[in-house]
Parts: structure tokens; C-alpha cells; sequence
């Protein structure tokens, strides 16, 4: 596996990349099951996955599609603005 941020060839059993020390397993919030770092959705449960950005902030990478899209006034993409 190459590391997403370095492109340094790591072993496959390597939860941190040895030149740069990314994060290369995203484990899932709900079973725990590693998941690689660019995966979306928990491969086994289907959770959206959390990972940790090349800054090392964390983030969200997608969101349940039922969460909606606030829109600048506060209401979601499907609500009427009346």
C-alpha cells in the first residue's frame, strides 16, 4: 500500500506510514473495524468513517445523506423557505 500523503511504499501490516507517520487505518466509530484511508463508509457495518487530515484535524468525510444541507437561512434543502 502507498501512503496517501507521502506515496511512500509501507508493509501491509502498517497502521502509520514509517517515513512520515501518517495514519494509514481508519477505525470505525461504531464496531471498530479498520477500515483503509480512503475509505468512505465502514466496509463492514457501513458507518460513514472519520479520518484524520494531513494537518491532523479531525474530520468527517461524508455525513448520512437524511442529515440534509443547511442553506444560508438556516433551513434544510428540502424545507419550503415560506
Amino acid at each position: 500500500m502507498k501512503c496517501p500523503r507521502c506515496q511512500h511504499e509501507t508493509p501491509p501490516d502498517a497502521e502509520f506510514c514509517p517515513e512520515c507517520g501518517a495514519k494509514l487505518v481508519v477505525p470505525c466509530a461504531q464496531c471498530g473495524t479498520p477500515n483503509g484511508p480512503g475509505h468512505k463508509f465502514c466496509k463492514k457495518c457501513g458507518q460513514p468513517l472519520t479520518d484524520v487530515s494531513v494537518k491532523g484535524n479531525e474530520r468527517v468525510r461524508f455525513r448520512s445523506p437524511h442529515s440534509g444541507t443547511r442553506l444560508s437561512r438556516g433551513h434544510r434543502a428540502w424545507e419550503s423557505s415560506e
